[in-house]
C-alpha cells in the first residue's frame, strides 16, 4: 500500500483520490461575461434528457481558459458529456474534467474579476 503527501503536508493513502469536480473550458474569451458560460450549461441536456447540472461556480484564467466547478463529480461528468457537442460562438466547446494537482497555482485572480458564483448573482 503507498502513501502520497496531501496537500497540506497530511499523509494519506494512494487509494483516496481527489474529487475532480471542475471542468476546464479552452479557447473561450477570457471577456466573455460569466452569465454566457452559466447559460452554456441551462441549455444543454443529459443523456438521460434530463437538464444538465448547474455550475456552483464559473471562473476566467489566463490563455481563455476558464473553470466551471459543480458540486459532485458525477455532476461534473455528467456537464462534460452534455455539453461534448454544443457550440460556443460557432466552434466546437473544448472541455476536459480537471485532474488535481499536487502543486498548486501561486497565482490566482483578484476578488470579483473573471468570476460567477450563483450565490453573489443572487445579492
Amino acid at each position: 500500500k503507498s502513501l502520497r503527501l496531501g496537500s497540506v503536508g497530511t499523509v494519506r493513502s494512494a487509494a483516496s483520490k481527489p474529487e475532480q469536480n471542475t471542468l476546464i473550458l479552452r479557447d473561450i474569451p477570457q471577456s466573455t461575461p460569466s452569465e454566457s458560460i452559466v447559460s452554456l450549461f441551462s441549455a444543454a441536456v443529459t443523456a438521460e434528457g434530463a437538464p444538465c447540472p448547474s455550475p456552483q461556480s464559473v471562473r476566467a484564467d489566463m490563455n481563455d481558459t476558464w473553470f466551471v466547478t459543480f458540486d459532485t463529480e458525477k455532476d461534473a461528468k455528467s456537464a462534460l458529456l452534455a455539453i461534448r457537442d454544443s457550440r460556443f460562438e460557432g466552434k466546437p466547446v473544448r472541455a476536459r474534467l480537471k485532474t488535481e494537482s499536487a502543486l498548486r497555482s501561486f497565482y490566482s485572480a483578484p476578488n470579483g474579476v473573471g468570476s460567477y458564483s450563483p450565490s453573489s448573482a443572487a445579492g
